[in-house]
């Protein structure tokens, strides 16, 4: 069913989903939405299990993967969800500024002497600045070996 529209001595009406398009408006109310900000591509997180090192754009810093029997997974992954205060009841333990990147796996604050059970541990710092700095379906996570 489509939407007739007539706003009588504007001689405005909607003459399909396509009039827009066609008008010009829709790619500059895109254009408008990224200049805003909301739709803006962040740097990629990179981290290094084997350096035990990361990079966040220009902020670099040390990170501490999975144990042998927990590696942390390896590959591109996107920031599926954040929790700013998440416990784990698998493991029953916090995983502050949590940035998930696959299932379970995720960046948080955490021992930087004492390998995880497949996340990523970073310090508070970097922890904090990641998830704020970070977005949900856009950040890009790679994990090298």
């Amino acid at each position: 069913m489509a939407l007739m529209v007539n706003w009588g001595a504007t001689g405005w009406s909607h003459r399909g989903p396509n009039h827009f398009f066609r008008q010009g408006i829709l790619p500059l109310l895109f254009c408008w939405v990224l200049s805003m900000g909301w739709a803006q591509a962040t740097p990629d997180i990179e981290l290094w299990l084997g350096e035990r090192t990361g990079r966040f754009g220009d902020y670099e810093f040390a990170i501490l993967g999975g144990r042998p029997d927990y590696p942390t997974p390896t590959g591109a992954f996107v920031v599926q969800w954040k929790a700013r205060s998440w416990w784990s009841r698998q493991w029953n333990a916090p995983m502050p500024y949590a940035v998930f990147f696959r299932g379970g796996a995720a960046i948080h604050e955490g021992s930087l002497s004492i390998p995880s059970h497949g996340c990523i541990h970073v310090s508070q710092k970097t922890a904090r600045y990641i998830f704020d700095n970070s977005k949900e379906g856009v950040t890009r996570v790679f994990v090298y070996p």
